[in-house]
């Protein structure tokens, strides 16, 4: 089932955040990619993703069925870039792998959440998940937000957070869909990542293309 976020509060909570921050719209520069937003059942995914699009919080749970897919936007380096971030929901993701992976297809970034209230060994189901759908993608952007930091950080997940982000070279954020704290940093963290890989694939094209033109002028005589 695809849901998708619909408030009118929200909405004009976004309009007037955008105004400030994205600027205005240009076809010619703008960048469309797929984002993935995962992790297990109750670690606050949706408030996260609610709080950076809308600037809303609610204590209310609302259980997420299959997938929401929201838009968030931001000017990086003269780039529009558009975030589309697809919410999969933590049952999804840890009961139904084939569903999963469909999802999770063609993504080219994920943040992955935790609540950092909760032991991080409890929560490693993540991995094995991640490891058997994203074998096929090109080396994705990685962010790992630790979520519902407002109510304090475990000990002994801070510790082991920190060592797995180190093994795997990914950058983690502490995060509050409550306060907003690191919401917006792991979420722009993730929209520069994505802008420098555009580039580095147009500069690579257009040296492509320039040795092309090379070597067709050769063949026809022009050098």
């Amino acid at each position: 089932m695809v849901n998708s976020i619909v408030a009118a509060d929200g909405r004009r909570a976004y309009e007037k955040h955008s105004e400030g921050v994205y600027g205005t719209s240009d076809a010619d520069n703008e960048i469309i990619k797929k984002v993935a937003l995962i992790g297990e059942p109750l670690v606050g995914k949706s408030a996260l993703l609610k709080r950076r699009v809308y600037r809303l919080f609610s204590d209310r749970y609302e259980k997420s069925l299959g997938l929401n897919i929201v838009k968030a936007r931001r000017k990086v380096e003269g780039k529009d870039m558009h975030m589309m971030v697809w919410d999969i929901s933590g049952d999804t993701f840890l009961r139904n792998p084939e569903a999963f992976k469909r999802y999770v297809f063609d993504t080219e970034a994920v943040v992955l959440n935790y609540d950092c209230g909760r032991p991080f060994a409890e929560q490693m189901s993540a991995w094995a998940n991640l490891d058997a759908a994203f074998s096929s993608l090109s080396k994705p952007v990685v962010a790992f937000s630790a979520n519902k930091a407002d109510a304090g950080v475990r000990e002994d997940f801070e510790r082991l957070l920190k060592e797995r982000a180190e093994a795997a070279g990914v950058k983690s954020f502490f995060t509050s869909a409550k306060t907003g704290e690191g919401v917006d940093e792991a979420f722009d963290y993730v929209a520069k990542e994505l802008v420098k890989k555009y580039k580095a694939v147009e500069a690579e094209e257009k040296k492509a293309e320039s040795r092309a033109r090379f070597a067709r002028f050769v063949d026809d005589g022009i050098l």
